[in-house]
């Protein structure tokens, strides 16, 4: 499973039918400095696309395991530590999909 990483905040955009955003969950993981931001940002994006958004932040060997099975979004704190996700988790972040802000 490939996952896509946005450094900094959360910006998504989804153009789907409702039902199917109903029934959506995105799972989003990443490091717990940024975790009050991207809880704001979860729940504003949840509550105007109606899709549920679970974040789960901390040091990654909290969310290593989970990310790889049902991560979604992978946000992280700074360019260097990207490039630690990128080589501690190569086979969950699709490199095309990083968006440097």
């Amino acid at each position: 499973m490939n996952c896509f990483y946005i450094f900094g905040c959360v910006g998504l955009l989804f153009t789907s039918s409702s039902a199917w955003a109903k029934q959506l969950e995105l799972h989003v993981y990443g490091p717990g400095g940024p975790l009050p931001a991207m809880k704001m940002a979860a729940q504003a994006f949840s509550k105007s696309h109606q899709i549920k958004v679970l974040v789960e932040a901390g040091p990654i060997e909290k969310w290593r395991d989970q990310a790889m099975a049902n991560g979604d979004l992978i946000y992280s704190g700074s360019e260097n530590m990207m490039t630690s996700y990128l080589q501690g988790l190569p086979d969950l972040v699709d490199v095309k999909t990083i968006i440097p802000a």
